[in-house]
């Protein structure tokens, strides 16, 4: 058989996928291995993952960390009947069969709201990305959607979402996935504010599916969260095949394996305590402290994001209703906030802060400049309107938006305002518009005789 071996940090990252025809792969920190983990937690040879008769196992080859299948640590050898999750020290392999039989029937996607009711989207890989862009093996083509909004994933006999760091949240049934969750079919997802039904029967009549209401709720206390962790990674183990190995029990998770399965929930609190457990019974472990590091990041990062989510939220109802300085001023106070140095660079939160900025701060703040630009015009204040669209125009640039219409506006009012009376007592201030105007595009041949007479009275010296 053929299978797909996905490597994965503890944070979900992917570290690099391997296709495997057949024969065996050989996993560890020794350079002699096919698969090398670089890390202090993973044996030297950690474990082999082979072929025979059509079938695939994964073998435990005396790690010092053991190997965990789904959740349950094994002993000696365990056939692989699926899609799998397997946790080798502090790295995720993710099993993918290549036999499209193994995935039992097909589940489909299928959206409930009004601007695409009916349409249907079957889930074709062990691994799909949802989100808004064209890339995404599920796209959704909504405002509410981010460009990359969760994912929708095969583990063992279950089919998971995980939000990814998404700006407006996926929810299961009215419920927020702050972690994985398990889907049965009939189950409706938000994905922002997008109703789709989770079913297996192609047969389903989507009107008649009741949309349940996205609930809110207060702070998770870490108990849940944890039993929300353990429940993605601990699920319905591999039957073992009968090589001659009997079953034995598995012993309880330790702190590692729950704080792998917290990491992979992106439950970035519970898995800091959970490392720092871990740490104390093992100090010193350089791959402990690294991730305990990467958790601690992604934990203050999550914060600090929240916290400026938070603010734009409040300054929502000020924001649509004036173009005042003071709506300006706090919208500048959320962008500086998202391009913190509290939301570290590489995290999730750093990630969906830019796609807030960019896809909803800058374009806003840009607006709210143009607004109070016009109302400056029509107040006869050139310099003014010359002064918010050169804003607009410098805040455009960082979010990476060099729109025509933009410049258009701002050279006009560059060349009003350095021609307005009210600039022939400041040749210097009336030169900087000229050439604010020049830079958008080059001066014709009347306004490049008024700058040169602007130079001019510039240079001279100012009388007593």
């Amino acid at each position: 058989m053929s299978f797909r071996l996905q490597i994965e940090d503890l944070s979900g990252g992917i570290l690099h996928a391997r296709a495997v025809n057949t024969g065996e792969i050989t996993m560890g920190r020794g350079d002699d291995c096919d698969l090398v983990l670089a890390s202090t937690s993973v044996s030297r040879r950690h474990a082999r993952i082979f072929t025979h008769n059509g079938r695939a196992y994964i073998e435990d080859l005396g790690a010092a960390n053991g190997v965990v299948v789904n959740g349950s640590r094994i002993s000696g050898v365990e056939a692989l009947s699926g899609p799998t999750v397997i946790v080798i020290g502090d790295h995720i392999v993710r099993f993918l069969p290549n036999d499209p039989a193994s995935a039992g029937p097909r589940p489909t996607l299928v959206r409930l709201d009004a601007a695409a009711g009916g349409a249907a989207t079957p889930i074709l890989s062990a691994m799909a990305r949802v989100g808004r862009a064209s890339h995404c093996d599920i796209a959704i083509v909504d405002g509410s959607v981010s460009r990359h909004h969760a994912d929708v994933r095969v583990e063992g006999s279950s089919l998971i979402v995980a939000d990814a760091g998404s700006a407006n949240g996926t929810w299961v049934n009215g419920v927020r996935a702050r972690a994985p969750m398990r889907l049965s079919d009939g189950d409706v997802i938000h994905f922002g504010d997008v109703p789709l039904l989770f079913t297996n029967s192609p047969h389903t009549d989507w009107t008649r599916v009741r949309v349940p209401a996205k609930a809110t709720s207060g702070r998770r206390s870490v108990a849940p969260a944890l039993a929300v962790a353990v429940g993605v990674v601990c699920l319905l183990a591999a039957a073992v095949f009968a090589l001659g190995v009997r079953d034995k029990p598995a012993p309880e998770p330790d702190a590692l394996t729950l704080a792998a399965a917290a990491m992979a929930a992106r439950d970035w609190p519970t898995a800091v305590t959970l490392y720092e457990r871990a740490l104390a019974v093992r100090p010193g472990d350089a791959g402990v402290e690294r991730a305990l590091a990467l958790a601690t990041r992604e934990r203050d990062a999550t914060a600090a994001l929240a916290e400026c989510q938070a603010q734009l939220e409040a300054s929502r109802s000020l924001i649509a209703t004036s173009a005042s300085q003071t709506a300006i001023a706090g919208l500048e106070a959320i962008e500086r906030c998202l391009s913190g140095d509290g939301i570290s660079e590489g995290t999730e939160a750093a990630t969906a802060a830019t796609e807030l900025r960019e896809g909803d701060v800058v374009p806003t703040l840009v607006q709210l400049h143009r607004v109070a630009a016009a109302e400056a015009q029509r107040a006869s204040r050139p310099e003014a309107a010359a002064e918010h669209l050169l804003a607009a125009a410098r805040v455009a640039a960082r979010g990476g938006d060099r729109g025509a219409p933009l410049r258009v506006e701002l050279r006009a009012a560059c060349l009003a305002s350095a021609r307005s009376p009210d600039l022939q007592s400041n040749p210097a201030r009336a030169l900087e518009l000229f050439d604010a105007a020049a830079a958008v595009a080059p001066l014709d041949a009347a306004d490049a005789q008024a700058r040169t007479a602007v130079a001019q009275a510039a240079s001279q010296p100012r009388g007593r």
